[in-house]
């Protein structure tokens, strides 16, 4: 993260070191500015360059630039190497020192410290809102794959027969693409139930006002085990 931004800022440092041995120390210090805005976008801080206060009495030399440049080059070789928390502690300790060079009063450098520390925290909340939105969304549509399923017991309802014997025909593999939660419930496409759970429950309802001795006279006592429906 800090690689790319912090070898802009080493040619800046050249640049800016070729203004002050012109003795052109007002543009240096724009150099600078821009150098401090492109290090405080490093670590994630949003604070425009205007924002920065001017101080007109910087006068930076070249053995603190020399110094800045060495620093610099320091953060680079550490995150190459991967080593992010040496990185974070000289990439504070760089941000510090630019600061210092842009502000000479201790308050105003305080307020632009707290600044850039809103700033993250600003972005922060904002990723986590962000999370958050895209957490709910994927629960959504979990949601909404979920009742392409239906469970054992609602097919059981559906097909006249026991949550049991539904079991077992998801164990035999009647119905393909059935699974097992983490649970160890079974869910079974929807796609292999001919009607809904609410069509079969309104067909129970009606079928159980039908006089018990109609339904012996036609269908008469039925063993559920011994029934091998198809789904398609």
């Amino acid at each position: 993260m800090y690689e790319s931004n912090l070898q802009i800022n080493i040619g800046l440092w050249k640049s800016a070191n070729v203004l002050v041995q012109g003795q052109h120390h007002d543009e240096a210090f724009e150099v600078l500015k821009t150098i401090a805005q492109q290090a405080i976008h490093s670590i994630g801080a949003q604070v425009p360059a205007i924002d920065l206060p001017a101080n007109q009495y910087s006068r930076i030399d070249e053995a603190e630039i020399a110094s800045m440049i060495s620093l610099a080059k320091k953060i680079n070789e550490l995150v190459l190497q991967n080593n992010q928390m040496k990185a974070s502690t000289l990439m504070s300790d760089y941000i510090e020192r630019l600061i210092s060079l842009l502000i000479s009063s201790k308050t105003e450098a305080e307020i632009f410290r707290r600044e850039i520390f809103i700033s993250i925290i600003h972005k922060r909340m904002k990723e986590q809102s962000a999370a958050s939105l895209l957490h709910e969304s994927n629960a959504q549509a979990l949601e909404y794959k979920e009742s392409e399923y239906v469970t054992t017991k609602e097919a059981a309802v559906i097909g006249g027969v026991s949550d049991q014997t539904i079991r077992r025909w998801c164990e035999k593999g009647k119905f393909p693409e059935a699974f097992q939660t983490d649970g160890g419930h079974w869910r079974i496409p929807q796609k292999y139930v001919k009607t809904t759970l609410n069509e079969a429950q309104s067909a129970d309802k009606w079928m159980r006002k039908v006089d018990s001795d109609t339904r012996n006279h036609i269908g008469g006592a039925v063993n559920e085990f011994d029934i091998e429906i198809e789904y398609s």
